[in-house]
């Protein structure tokens, strides 16, 4: 029997003409006819809107699957999650099933009313940073999502005082506070050493620094226990790729597994103190974490001559700070940096925003203000753009 029986919105591609018996994967992909029409509305919709409950309407439903913060000049504030998911009834979508079965097959798609929107919540404020965020008794929109700590740590500030001027949030979106690092400390404290790097460690205040050799050898030993983690439940080399080429889903299953004393033993504490200690020479964090900027298609591997691609810069960015950023190795060669692409604040009772924007509007590296975007990021300092 043909694992894909009938056509469901589109063609079967195979390289086999025609199509043998067998199974076959087969997948679906919400860029349809209707997807593109939701898609189109972004561009033209949003800009025309006159308030957040305009730009909501524009925004629920659309391809893009994007995390929307709207403000007006009416003073409200508003949070809108956006997709074009489908109806999965017997599915999250992370699995393979049969499709031969028509009862596996996509119902519709999820009304636009059934993703998440808030408008002036009580708390005067509202966050996103790639968190889970799902309507209680509502289909399923998001599956893996990013660790809390960003969004935990970004309440902290906003509920710190109750006025906040541009600078504040300057401030904030350079915030370098681990809280990840409270969590994994409250778990292994014990059994760290008073002297030594260890030491240093137990008396860090979780604030990631250039010259800061407790986050350096944080950075490591948590990439140990992660790895030594996945030990208890995959062969050696996978659960090396697991951590060297972490995506969110890995790193929250770590992250939960860390939680749990059936997973984070005595046994594993010690043995990944051991590999950290292996590991870590003694380095700063700005030695340890570098930040460049580089052409995504060619992931690090142009020539230094061509000038295609920035110097690199000590920095503070770590996965899991408001500041985020991190350097990957990736599957296929190469390495990719994660980081904040885009920085803006603004008081809307002024006609101006300042911003920085790394590689510059046009990306090209080419352009006398590639570099020195990139170099606004490391440094904090923003532009003034008048509306």
């Amino acid at each position: 029997k043909q694992w894909y029986q009938r056509r469901v919105r589109g063609n079967i591609e195979t390289s086999k003409s025609p199509i043998t018996d067998g199974k076959f994967l087969s997948t679906a992909f919400s860029l349809s006819l209707e997807g593109e029409v939701h898609q189109s509305t972004i561009f033209t919709a949003v800009p025309m809107a006159n308030d957040v409950y305009s730009a909501i309407r524009a925004t629920q439903h659309n391809i893009a699957g994007t995390n929307y913060l709207f403000a007006d000049h009416m003073g409200n504030i508003a949070y809108q999650q956006s997709g074009y998911v489908p109806l999965r009834p017997k599915s999250t979508g992370l699995l393979p099933l049969p499709a031969w079965d028509s009862a596996n097959h996509w119902q519709g798609h999820i009304a636009a009313e059934d993703y998440v929107s808030i408008v002036n919540p009580e708390e005067g404020w509202l966050a996103t940073a790639n968190n889970h965020i799902q309507a209680p008794n509502k289909p399923c929109v998001t599956t893996f999502s990013v660790m809390s700590y960003r969004y935990d740590r970004i309440a902290q500030l906003l509920a710190s005082k109750d006025k906040f001027t541009a600078e504040d949030f300057k401030k904030f979106q350079s915030d370098s506070l681990s809280l990840r690092t409270d969590m994994v400390l409250g778990r292994i404290r014990h059994l760290l050493s008073d002297e030594g790097i260890e030491g240093s460690l137990k008396r860090w205040d979780m604030v990631v620094r250039l010259d800061s050799k407790p986050a350096a050898f944080f950075k490591i030993l948590q990439q140990e226990l992660d790895r030594n983690i996945m030990l208890t439940k995959f062969v050696p080399e996978r659960a090396d790729k697991y951590v060297r080429y972490a995506s969110y889903p890995t790193l929250k299953m770590a992250d939960v597994m860390i939680r749990s004393d059936e997973h984070l033993t005595e046994d594993v504490i010690r043995r990944a103190l051991t590999d950290a200690h292996t590991e870590y020479k003694g380095e700063t964090y700005g030695e340890l974490e570098q930040l460049q900027l580089v052409n995504i298609l060619f992931g690090g591997k142009l020539p230094s001559w061509l000038g295609l691609d920035t110097a690199t810069r000590p920095t503070t960015h770590c996965e899991e700070c408001v500041c985020v950023g991190e350097k990957r190795d990736v599957p296929f060669g190469g390495y990719v940096y994660g980081s904040q692409s885009w920085r803006m604040v603004t008081d809307l009772a002024t006609d101006f925003l300042e911003t920085i924007l790394p590689g510059g509007q046009s990306g090209n590296p080419l352009s006398n203000i590639y570099g020195m975007e990139f170099d606004n990021l490391i440094d904090g300092r923003y532009k003034k753009v008048n509306l």
